[in-house]
């Protein structure tokens, strides 16, 4: 019922959005203000086996095309593209969760598709993409496109592989996934539960013998292949400062809590906002502007010049997902985050069987 929402608060929502998400407040200069380096919510559209999902992140399992699931949506992807676009809301990911080998593949890109159709440059669109068919997804209206596994190559970053991805569709349109997994002690990381049931068994993300003997436990490490195996790149404010030079933002699943409802990773948070706070305009080696703390072309674009203020203000653009479950998380995220991090909500999220109001989420974030 909650995915219903009437059409007049959807009209008070529209203006609700106009005046205080996408307009600056030009008669108030304190929260012109506080609004120089604002946290932006950033909706979702995931699609497994044909179908809009939510899952637990780290059951997914290409093997038989399982997930554990914590909604299945009656609704097509398209339905989901038209509502974010009726409340003016860029920038949010449609995520194709299933390989190209996979049996639902073609179904669950044609949903895919379709999102993309009914908001042209609306949405950025990840899941198998490669420099061969980046410019299908473009063309079909995707603002950008996500990409994790094809710039990794037994475990370590493929700076050719980014190289070619960066000539295909431009940095400015490249959005790297570098969702991650803490590391244990043991070759494998695990989760409670299992794809098919929530008994005590885990989920594990396995690591190539040649990577794990590199892994340091208790720390965050990117993972691939739909987050079921590690690589060697550690989540660190040098490496996300190095990788910001091929492209427009980061998205990162803190891929132990995605789906949980139980809270969002703050240690996480804590190291992606280091990255954000620390990386100065003149940081560079070779002296020039990192792109960490340029301006960056988002609905914040014309603050600058309108607030007089500097583009140094705003940072590289960073979205966390993962554990969000109730508005004392998305408020932990909003201070550990230094109101910077962008954020996405799922599984909590009233358009997806939850408890957390779209509305109010909204209104939150303003």
């Amino acid at each position: 019922v909650s995915l219903f929402i009437a059409e007049d608060r959807q009209r008070k929502l529209i203006r609700l959005v106009h005046t205080c998400y996408l307009t600056p407040q030009q008669n108030d200069p304190d929260k012109l203000q506080s609004t120089e380096n604002f946290m932006e919510f950033r909706p979702c559209i995931d699609i497994h086996n044909g179908a809009v999902k939510q899952i637990v992140g780290g059951s997914l399992r290409d093997a038989g095309d399982a997930a554990r699931e914590n909604f299945v949506s009656g609704q097509d992807a398209a339905f989901y593209a038209r509502l974010y676009q009726q409340y003016g809301i860029r920038g949010g990911h449609v995520i194709l969760l299933n390989p190209a080998s996979s049996d639902y593949y073609e179904a669950t890109r044609a949903q895919a598709l379709a999102a993309l159709a009914a908001w042209p440059g609306g949405l950025q669109v990840g899941g198998g993409i490669t420099p061969e068919n980046a410019e299908r997804f473009l063309d079909a209206g995707a603002s950008h496109v996500i990409v994790t596994s094809y710039v990794f190559r037994e475990g370590v970053i493929d700076y050719d592989r980014l190289g070619q991805m960066v000539r295909a569709v431009g940095r400015d349109r490249l959005v790297l996934d570098l969702s991650c997994r803490k590391y244990a002690a043991a070759k494998q990381q695990s989760l409670p539960g299992t794809p098919d049931s929530g008994n005590n068994s885990s989920f594990s993300a396995a690591a190539d013998d040649s990577v794990s003997r590199d892994l340091k436990p208790g720390h965050y490490y990117v993972v691939t292949d739909r987050w079921q195996r590690f690589t060697g790149t550690e989540i660190t404010k040098e490496t996300l400062a190095a990788l910001s030079r091929y492209c427009d933002e980061f998205l990162i699943h803190a891929a132990d809590v995605e789906g949980m409802q139980q809270g969002v990773d703050a240690e996480l948070i804590s190291i992606l906002a280091d990255f954000q706070a620390s990386t100065t305009a003149s940081d560079s080696a070779d002296g020039s502007t990192n792109r960490a703390c340029q301006l960056f072309d988002t609905v914040t674009s014309g603050r600058s010049a309108e607030k007089g203020t500097s583009p140094d203000q705003y940072c590289f653009p960073v979205t966390y997902a993962g554990g969000v479950g109730s508005f004392e998380d998305l408020k932990l995220l909003k201070t550990a985050g230094k109101n910077r991090l962008n954020v996405t909500i799922g599984s909590a999220l009233d358009l997806f069987g939850g408890s957390m109001s779209f509305e109010e989420v909204l209104r939150a974030m303003n």
